[in-house]
């Protein structure tokens, strides 16, 4: 009841503590009252509106995705509009995103009544919003119903628990029938993933392993999901992956010093050798890409999966392995892998198959 729905998302593979827990989030949260400024079922105009809303057009998991959408928009069809409350960035990705919308509005300095209205006024027929239950949502937008549709995608994979969005953008691996009745919002399915699959970055460096102190010949796992999906059980298996594969190392993210310190903490307990865990800082995404080509494996997180890394992941041509369970954000490896025959993947149900098709890639 009092834990934050993203967390949550990383802590369970239980659908309904999810919902509870968007529930009593927003409840606590937010308080708002619902009102209808829209009062039409659709409009009739020659091509269908369609606004995004975000705080994340720019270099963040959504901002790197979104083009993809973007571009795959029938423009003889539909116009796309952005409202945007980002903190500007200066970054070549978000002039380029910005320039993929037919009209961006800027939203920032904006009350969420004032941005309703203007949405109102544009006459927008589908609005989604790109946050959810993350860092940055303005739920008070959708909550006074400016467009005739409403939805959710990308933003947060679970429900919001908000009786405002009529909808959420799903495929069914992620989504299959048995999970609909833990979201508040009606699913609406597209073919294909539901995670886009964004080209890759161009112009990336060349990179050795020497260049970040990885040993040449040994066996590559790495691991670079945010720190807060690591969870006890994950962290053990990637252990015992160590323990079982002799000429194996494990590269992960140096976050932020608790969290490596309590990562190295939890691998001496259970005798781990330390030399062969190697952290590496943040860096800027084009170089985060060029090394994964230093992988031979990439592993990925569980309960909480990862989503736009894995599209890097994809993109560098290293194998993946995924574990998928009985959440939506538990499942996104399974819907990335499914989509595509091309991929060197894995999506398997538990801890033992998950060890079983690092083995066979080493093999």
């Amino acid at each position: 009841m009092a834990t934050s729905p993203l967390a949550m998302l990383a802590l369970t593979d239980d659908p309904l503590m999810q919902l509870l827990s968007a529930h009593a989030f927003v409840a606590r949260t937010y308080g708002l009252k619902e009102e209808w400024l829209c009062q039409v079922k659709r409009y009739h105009h020659k091509k269908k509106r369609i606004g995004f809303v975000s705080g994340d057009f720019r270099e963040h998991a959504v901002g790197f995705l979104l083009p993809t959408v973007l571009q795959s928009i029938d423009r003889e069809r539909y116009e796309v509009y952005g409202y945007d409350f980002t903190v500007e960035d200066g970054s070549q990705l978000r002039r380029e995103l910005l320039a993929m919308f037919n009209q961006v509005k800027q939203i920032h300095n904006m009350s969420d009544r004032d941005a309703a209205n203007l949405v109102l006024e544009d006459e927008i027929d589908v609005l989604i919003d790109l946050h959810g239950l993350s860092a940055g949502a303005r739920p008070g937008i959708f909550a006074l119903h400016p467009a005739p549709k409403q939805g959710t995608y990308l933003g947060f994979i679970g429900t919001t628990g908000m009786p405002w969005f009529d909808f959420v953008i799903v495929d069914k691996h992620a989504m299959p029938p048995e999970l609909t009745d833990y979201f508040t919002e009606r699913p609406k399915y597209i073919e294909g993933s539901f995670i886009p699959i964004a080209q890759s970055a161009t112009d990336l460096p060349v990179l050795s392993r020497e260049d970040v102190g990885l040993p040449i010949s040994s066996f590559v796992m790495g691991a670079f999901g945010n720190v807060y999906k690591i969870t006890p059980e994950i962290f053990s298996c990637w252990m015992r992956l160590l323990n079982e594969i002799p000429d194996s190392v494990l590269w992960l993210i140096d976050d932020n010093p608790t969290t490596t310190n309590n990562l190295k903490n939890r691998a001496r307990e259970v005798g781990a050798d330390l030399s062969r865990i190697f952290f590496s800082p943040r860096v800027p995404h084009k170089i985060f890409c060029a090394q994964l080509k230093l992988c031979n494996v990439f592993l990925d997180t569980y309960p909480y999966n990862c989503g736009s890394t894995t599209n890097d992941v994809i993109n560098a041509q290293i194998p993946i392995v995924s574990r998928y369970g009985k959440t939506l954000v538990s499942r996104m490896g399974l819907s990335i892998i499914s989509s595509k025959k091309s991929i060197a993947g894995f999506s398997v149900k538990n801890y033992e198959d998950y060890m079983a098709a690092v083995k066979k890639i080493r093999a």
